[in-house]
């Protein structure tokens, strides 16, 4: 192979693997470079720019510090929230991840090797009915809710607010991800922002992500 081959195979992007489902129009497993993603229509799902925005925020947060035990992961798509604190930061804690699109779970068991997490227990269910049925406590609550570049408007409820509350122990954390890339989801945002201090009484704000579009809403259950 040719030093132009390789330059021009290591900067391009391939489709290995397409489809659509009913919740996802377009669906596509892309080689970037040398590693793969998934990709909705609009957006990264899993192991692209949304990786590097949870990185940058596990970094912020010193996540490496915190005593994980048992991780909820709602909106799991391929596993890159799972693949980070697994196998980037070496914490052996148990991981729950809820996924609507059974589309997507059969991708990152193929593709992305989801095998290779330990102790992780992936559902096939809608996060909303999860979180009305659970009793389960955690360390860690992440909500990634996306259906393509939008969170359902359910999770951004007082409501589910104080579900997430309820799951969580004392001194647990919860992180929101909310991409905020117009006046409408900015909007949307500060609806957000008001929703979860009125719930915890405790938030920060941290902006990652590909041109700071990404707020990682972080609160803590202090009471």
């Amino acid at each position: 192979m040719s030093w132009y081959t390789w330059i021009v195979d290591s900067f391009s992007e391939k489709v290995v693997y397409r489809t659509g489902t009913q919740y996802n129009s377009t669906l596509e497993v892309v080689r970037s470079g040398s590693h793969l993603i998934l990709d909705a229509k609009s957006v990264n799902y899993s192991f692209g720019g949304l990786h590097s925005a949870f990185r940058q925020l596990f970094r912020k947060i010193r996540i490496h510090k915190l005593n994980l035990g048992n991780v909820l992961i709602l909106g799991f798509g391929a596993g890159s929230v799972a693949s980070i604190l697994q196998h980037e930061y070496r914490i052996g804690c148990k991981i729950t991840g809820v996924e609507i699109d059974p589309e997507v779970i059969k991708i990152g068991k193929e593709y992305f090797n989801l095998d290779s997490v330990s102790n992780l227990e992936v559902i096939e269910q809608d996060a909303n009915s999860f979180m009305v049925a659970n009793t389960d406590i955690f360390d860690l609550v992440v909500v990634d809710l996306y259906i393509d570049k939008d969170v359902p408007v359910q999770a951004e409820t007082s409501e589910f607010a104080l579900l997430l509350r309820k799951s969580l122990k004392q001194n647990g954390l919860l992180i929101f991800n909310k991409w905020v890339y117009n006046i409408d989801t900015r909007e949307s945002a500060e609806r957000l922002k008001s929703t979860l201090i009125s719930t915890f009484n405790d938030l920060k704000i941290y902006r990652t992500g590909h041109g700071r579009m990404n707020w990682m809403m972080v609160c803590k259950r202090i009471d």
